[in-house]
């Protein structure tokens, strides 16, 4: 049985969205969803790419509600000779459930990878 990691969270975008390229063109965006939970709200890191990351910048707003899928992943880095770890959500795809009217282009046009059918054999359950 093949392991699983996915991740699906709605929550209001904590602030606007800053669009970065990286060295080799791709975009990249690092951003922060308030999910409410019993009175009380865990800020979660997200981070999106390419074609997620640039339908952010163009579509949302601090405050915006959004639905996004994706994979938790650890990663570590050096900050004053210190190592440290850092836990985030990979953004696969995106909804804008508040902004249906506003023009704004189907979900789909922004994931990167999708999820099998359910009655697909690639399930790894």
């Amino acid at each position: 049985m093949r392991d699983l990691n996915n991740v699906i969270l709605t929550g209001r975008l904590g602030k606007d969205i800053e669009l970065k390229t990286t060295g080799s063109g791709k975009y990249v965006t690092t951003f922060s969803l308030a999910v409410n939970f019993d009175d009380k709200t865990d800020w979660i890191l997200c981070k999106a790419w390419d074609k997620a990351a640039e339908a952010l910048s163009k579509f949302s707003q601090r405050g915006d509600h959004l639905t996004i899928a994706g994979r938790l992943v650890t990663r570590e880095y050096e900050h004053n000779d210190e190592t440290r770890k850092i836990t985030e959500v990979v953004v696969d795809r995106i909804v804008f459930p508040d902004r249906k009217s506003e023009g704004i282009p189907p979900a789909s046009d922004y994931k990167e990878q999708m999820l099998p059918d359910a009655d697909s054999d690639e399930l790894p359950f």
